[in-house]
């Protein structure tokens, strides 16, 4: 009988160009787990081709990204009870009519 495995993921390491949105965004996603996970870095060194791996400060990522963000259900609750039914008038998706020019 084979033993159940459990993988638990102990580390992210993110690349040279990922940008401080994305890094904010997995940050935040794997907050507040049992676990926790360490956040890490390639850094080039300036003048030669060696890479490190350097601990990511993720107080300083924290502290210059905004506090709240909506999650994708929030921005759309704004559209809940719009009347989408068919009268011939034409809208856009959120059902306004166009502008007349």
């Amino acid at each position: 009988m084979v033993a159940s495995l459990t993988l638990e993921l102990e580390e992210v390491v993110f690349g040279m160009r990922c940008p401080s949105a994305v890094m904010f965004g997995v940050i935040q996603a794997l907050a507040g787990r049992d676990r926790p996970v360490r956040f890490f870095e390639i850094r080039g060194q300036h003048g030669r081709f060696l890479l490190h791996k350097r601990v990511t400060d993720t107080d300083e990522l924290l502290a210059t990204h905004p506090r709240r963000y909506r999650r994708i259900h929030e921005i759309f609750r704004a559209f809940e009870g719009v009347d989408t039914s068919s009268d011939g008038e034409k809208t856009d998706s959120a059902g306004v009519p166009p502008r007349e020019q």
